[in-house]
C-alpha cells in the first residue's frame, strides 16, 4: 500500500491507497465530477446559489479526503467536515421543506458525531497507534469491545440509514436540490459504510453476537425499505427508501466479517462490489429524474431510468446481479456453514426491489405529463450519460481483484435465470397492480409521510420538551430536598457517606463517566433542540 505521513499536521495524519481507497475514490470522484458538471451546466438558480457551491467544494474535498485517510484522527477530521458541510447543500432546497429537512439531518448527525467521537475516546489509550491496523487490533482486545462495537455501529449507522436511524435520509433526499441528492445517495452515504469497515474489528475477532445482529438489521432494513417505499408520492422519496433497503444488504456482509473472520476477505470483495453498483445506478436515477422530465416528448429519455431500475432489482447481465452473486458467495461461504437461507431471501429482497422501483418509474410518468422541468441543458444530459456508462462498465469489469470472478459466474444459466424470476414476478404484480388501479398506479389509498417514524418522535419529544418547562422548578425543588437527606445522612453516620465516595469512585473512571456524559448530552441536546 502506498503511503503518505504528516507528522506536522495535528496528531500526525497518514493517507494511503490501499484496494478500498482505490475502490470508493474511483467511483466518488466519478459522481462528484458528475453533480458539479450538472449544477455548473443548469446555472444559477435558487437552489444552487453561490454558497451552494462554497459548500459543495467543501464537502467534496472532505469526501475525497476521508477515503484515503489511513487513521482515526485523519478520517474522523474529514468525516465530521463532510458531515456539517453537507447540511448546507441540503437547505439550499424547497425553503419550508429544506429547513426541516436540515433540522432532522443535523440533530441525527451530531447524534451521529457524539457517539464515534465516544467510540474513538474508549479506544484510542489502548492502541499502539492511531492507525486504523492499531485501532482494530486493539478493539479486538479491549475490555470495552463490545461497548466500541455498539458505538461505531450506531454512529456510522446514523451516515447509512441503519433501522431506526434512518429518519433524516427520506427528508433530505427529497427537499436538497439534484445536485446534492446525488452526492448524498452515491458518494456521502457510502462514507459511513468505510467507517464501519475502518474502524470495526473485522477479520480480527469473532463477534457472533453482534454480526447476528448487524444480518438481523439488514434483513429489516432491507425489506422494511420496500416496505415503506412503495408508499411514497414522491420519486425522489422513493430512491431514499430504496437507499435504505440497498444499505440494508450491504450490512449483510458487514454481519458475515463480524460472526466469521475467516469470511472477512470475501465478504469485503462483495461489499466493494455492491458499493460500486449501487452508488454508480443510484446517482444516476437521482439526476436523470429530473433530466427525463424534462425530455418528455423523448420516448427514449425513460430508457436510461428503466436501466438503472433494472439493475438495482438485480436482473440478469447487470452490475445488479454481479452484485447479488457476489453477495451471496461471501455470505454463503463455507466458512460460516453455507448460509442456506440467502439462497431465497435475496431473491425476494430482488422482488421487493422491482416493485419499488415500478413505483418510482410510475411516478416519474406522472410527472412528466405535468410538464413542470425545464428541458435540460447539454451538460447535465453528458453528466447523466457519463454515470450511465459507469454504472454499465461495473456490471462488465470490476475496478479490483475479484476471488470469485462474480462477473463470469453472474452469467452462468443457474445464476441467470435466479436473477431473472425475482423480476418478472415483480413486474407481472406491477402489471396486477395497474389493471386493478386503472393505470393510475402512482395514486395509492394508503400514505406515509416521507421519515415516517420521524413525526411520533418528534411528538414525544416536544412533550418532554413540554414538561421540563412546566415543571422545572418542582425538579428543582426535589433535588434540593434529596440534597438534605444526603447530608443529614452525614450527619447521622458513615454509611451513606462511604457509599456516596464509593459512587463517586466509580465515575472517576472515564469510561463510566464517559457513558453518563453521553446520555446526558444526547438529552439536554433533544431537550433544547425541539
Amino acid at each position: 500500500m502506498t503511503g503518505m505521513k504528516t507528522p506536522w499536521l495535528l496528531t500526525g495524519l497518514q493517507f494511503g491507497m490501499d484496494e478500498v481507497s482505490r475502490v470508493f475514490l474511483l467511483f466518488s470522484t466519478l459522481i462528484w465530477i458528475a453533480a458539479g458538471a450538472y449544477a455548473l451546466s443548469s446555472g444559477r438558480s435558487a437552489e444552487t446559489t453561490r454558497w451552494f457551491f462554497v459548500f459543495y467544494c467543501i464537502s467534496l474535498f472532505a469526501n475525497l479526503g476521508l477515503i484515503p485517510a489511513q487513521d482515526m484522527v485523519g478520517f474522523y477530521l474529514f468525516f465530521s467536515v463532510m458531515t456539517f458541510a453537507s447540511y448546507i447543500l441540503i437547505v439550499q432546497g424547497e425553503a419550508q421543506r429544506a429547513r426541516y429537512a436540515g433540522k432532522v439531518y443535523i440533530t441525527m448527525a451530531l447524534i451521529g458525531e457524539i457517539l464515534i467521537v465516544s467510540a474513538m475516546m474508549l479506544i484510542a489509550p489502548g492502541a499502539e497507534s492511531l492507525h486504523f491496523r492499531h485501532i482494530r487490533a486493539a478493539a479486538a482486545a479491549s475490555a470495552h469491545r463490545d461497548l466500541f462495537v455498539c458505538l461505531v455501529l450506531s454512529g456510522f449507522g446514523v451516515k447509512t440509514g441503519a433501522p431506526l436511524l434512518h429518519m433524516w435520509m427520506p427528508l433530505a433526499y427529497t427537499a436538497a436540490p439534484v445536485p446534492a441528492a446525488v452526492v448524498l445517495s452515491g458518494a456521502m452515504v457510502n462514507a459511513g459504510l468505510l467507517g464501519w469497515i475502518r474502524f470495526l474489528p473485522l477479520g480480527e475477532v469473532a463477534l457472533p453476537g453482534w454480526g447476528t445482529l448487524c444480518l438481523a438489521a439488514g434483513i429489516a432494513a432491507a425489506f422494511y425499505g420496500v416496505a415503506v417505499g412503495v408508499f411514497q408520492d414522491n420519486p425522489k422519496t422513493v430512491l431514499a427508501y430504496s437507499s435504505i433497503s440497498q444499505m440494508g444488504l450491504m450490512t449483510l456482509a458487514i454481519g458475515t466479517g463480524l460472526a466469521f473472520p475467516e469470511a472477512w476477505p470475501a465478504a469485503l470483495s462483495s461489499l466493494l462490489v455492491y458499493a460500486t453498483h449501487h452508488a454508480l445506478h443510484k446517482s444516476s436515477l437521482f439526476m436523470g429524474t429530473v433530466i427525463v422530465q424534462g425530455m418528455s416528448r423523448n420516448p427514449f429519455s425513460y430508457a436510461g431510468l428503466l436501466f438503472s431500475s433494472l439493475a438495482l432489482a438485480g436482473a440478469p447481465f447487470t452490475s445488479g446481479a454481479v452484485a447479488k452473486v457476489s453477495l451471496k458467495a461471501a455470505t454463503g461461504s463455507p466458512h460460516n456453514g453455507g448460509a442456506l437461507w440467502l439462497e431465497w431471501l435475496l431473491p425476494l429482497t430482488a422482488f421487493g426491489t422491482t416493485l419499488l422501483m415500478g413505483r418510482f418509474l410510475f411516478l416519474v410518468r406522472d410527472s412528466r405529463k405535468q410538464g413542470v422541468a425545464r428541458r435540460p441543458a447539454t451538460g447535465a444530459l453528458a453528466s447523466w450519460i457519463i454515470l450511465l456508462a459507469g454504472a454499465a462498465a461495473a456490471g462488465f469489469a470490476l475496478p479490483f481483484d475479484d476471488p470469485f470472478d462474480t462477473v463470469r459466474l453472474s452469467r452462468t444459466l443457474k445464476n441467470v435465470l435466479s436473477a431473472l424470476w425475482p423480476v418478472l414476478g415483480g413486474i407481472l404484480a406491477l402489471g396486477a397492480v395497474w389493471r386493478m388501479m386503472r393505470g393510475r398506479a402512482a395514486t395509492l389509498p394508503v400514505k406515509i409521510p416521507p421519515g415516517d417514524i420521524i413525526e411520533p418522535v418528534v411528538r414525544g419529544l416536544r412533550s418532554l420538551q413540554a414538561c421540563w418547562k412546566k415543571y422545572p422548578v418542582k425538579i428543582f425543588e426535589a433535588g434540593g430536598r434529596l440534597l438534605v437527606l444526603i447530608v443529614s445522612g452525614f450527619r447521622k453516620g458513615t454509611f451513606l457517606s462511604n457509599t456516596i465516595v464509593n459512587a463517586e469512585r466509580n465515575l472517576t473512571r472515564w469510561t463510566v463517566a464517559g457513558a453518563v456524559f453521553l446520555i446526558l448530552a444526547v438529552l439536554m441536546f433533544f431537550l433544547m433542540s425541539c
